[in-house]
């Protein structure tokens, strides 16, 4: 029998990531961990997720301790134990992502199921493993899976077919409401519901949207960050997230950091982001922020690489930075 919603926030879920997606973009992101694709090329899965809209278009995904270790622990049996697999998972990782590219200014694809096959083949070699790899291949020091990890991890097509294929191809189906239906939903023409979650959406409501026992769930509720504190209560830093810094901010100007960390612009200079964090208030007035350690590592090499290979860029990206500090200081000493 299906859970209900209380039920499903009863069970025991820590936060994963947090990504940029509508609830069709959410729903999307969970066909990456539905059978059968994923159980072919990993032999496990991830398969109950609870995604909580915390913003508008921002959810963050919680996942069960124990399916999250076992997947862990088959993606480091592959790195540690097959060698050749795991190369082999990167380098079509990598030639997924040059067909991907092709296929942005000429879709090949004439219905939705075959765009998201597709999708779905890329992000589970370019993203998934490379994401799940990287700290091991870090761990034994794999200098070579380590280089090709980094490729996947710098340039990822992933969103761009997104944009320019399969949201095209879902709004053909299903109108300009798309974005508030499931994968799910739009396959089977449940179009209706669109319209009334667009209205909710729009007096405030944010989407909880649930798999869990291969049973989807879509609801949408007042307050989603009651929820969210009600889930994150346990200390980050036993469930793998590093704390970055702490800061004498509220949470809203904390967060503001965090546009930095996950924004186009960042991605542009710097080739990647370190898009998932945690910001926790403790004690009243002092934010504390969390973040993985293998998106901070591959963050700050981005950095040292930048330095190393740019020096002169770097240099004026820190006279613009210092022309715009003084316009802020400007604006905030004229206020």
């Amino acid at each position: 029998m299906a859970m209900s919603l209380e039920e499903i926030l009863k069970k025991d879920w820590t936060l994963l990531v947090t990504r940029p997606y509508t609830l069709f973009g959410t729903s999307l992101y969970q066909r990456w961990f539905d059978p059968k694709q994923i159980n072919d090329l990993f032999g496990v899965s991830i398969p109950d997720n609870l995604y909580i809209e915390e913003r508008p278009n921002s959810i963050r995904r919680y996942v069960l301790k124990d399916q999250l270790d076992k997947f862990s622990e088959s993606i480091d049996k592959i790195i540690k134990n097959d060698r050749e697999r795991a190369k082999d998972i990167f380098k079509k990782g990598l030639a997924l992502g040059e067909q991907a590219k092709t296929y942005l200014d000429d879709p090949p694809f004439d219905n939705l199921e075959k765009a998201v096959n597709f999708l779905v083949d890329l992000t589970l070699h370019a993203t998934v493993f490379s994401y799940f790899g990287y700290p091991v291949a870090k761990e034994v020091n794999d200098v070579e899976l380590l280089d090709l990890a980094e490729k996947l991890r710098g340039v990822s097509y992933y969103s761009q077919v997104i944009e320019k294929i399969i949201e095209p191809l879902a709004q053909k189906m299903a109108g300009e409401n798309y974005s508030f239906l499931t994968l799910t939903e739009i396959s089977s023409g449940k179009y209706d519901i669109a319209k009334s979650r667009k209205k909710e959406s729009v007096e405030g409501k944010k989407f909880i949207y649930s798999m869990v026992g291969g049973t989807e769930l879509v609801s949408y509720v007042t307050n989603t960050e009651s929820v969210i504190k009600n889930l994150e209560q346990a200390d980050p830093s036993a469930h793998g997230w590093q704390l970055y810094f702490s800061r004498p901010h509220t949470l809203f100007t904390a967060s503001l950091w965090q546009l930095w960390y996950e924004s186009p612009e960042t991605k542009k200079i710097l080739d990647v982001l370190m898009p998932d964090a945690i910001l926790k208030e403790e004690p009243l007035g002092q934010v504390n922020y969390y973040v993985r350690p293998d998106q901070l590592d591959t963050f700050k090499n981005s950095f040292k690489k930048m330095l190393a290979e740019h020096p002169d860029s770097c240099f004026e990206a820190l006279k613009i930075a210092g022309k715009y500090n003084e316009e802020a200081k400007e604006y905030v000493e004229g206020k």
